[in-house]
């Protein structure tokens, strides 16, 4: 089952950077010939440190497999890739890191149990683990 392709999604993901709380930081999602770009630049100026981009709210039940395969080109650097189990803005979510090979495709296998549950960038503790059919 394909989640999101960008061939037929033209529309890019909206940012959320540190902006929201007096950061500098800034990104983008560009999405060009079914490719989506990300670009950002991150700065710790003013307490900030993150860029992102977001999906738009959809739940999918994901129960009937065991992880997902994200088709990635990287530039080296460490990435976090979450989904959600709730449509709240500031809820927790899930993330597994994420180091795409620099400057080729790879497609890279996330199994939902190597997900954890994370607020705000830090792991929360006894939060129940990824319920694939509440994605």
């Amino acid at each position: 089952m394909t989640i999101v392709d960008f061939a037929t999604q033209k529309d890019a993901w909206p940012n959320i950077d540190d902006a929201v709380m007096g950061g500098v930081s800034s990104s983008a999602m560009v999405v060009e010939d079914g490719v989506a770009t990300f670009r950002g630049v991150v700065s710790f100026d003013n307490n900030g440190g993150f860029a992102s981009v977001r999906s738009r709210p959809q739940v999918r039940d994901l129960s009937a497999y065991d992880g997902l395969i994200l088709r990635v080109r990287g530039d080296g650097k460490r990435y976090g890739f979450r989904i959600r189990t709730s449509a709240s803005f500031d809820g927790v979510s899930y993330q597994v890191p994420l180091v795409p090979p620099a400057g080729e495709w790879a497609d890279v296998v996330v199994p939902f149990a190597d997900f954890v549950p994370v607020w705000r960038g830090r792991r929360v503790a006894g939060h129940p683990a990824l319920d694939p059919a509440k994605v």
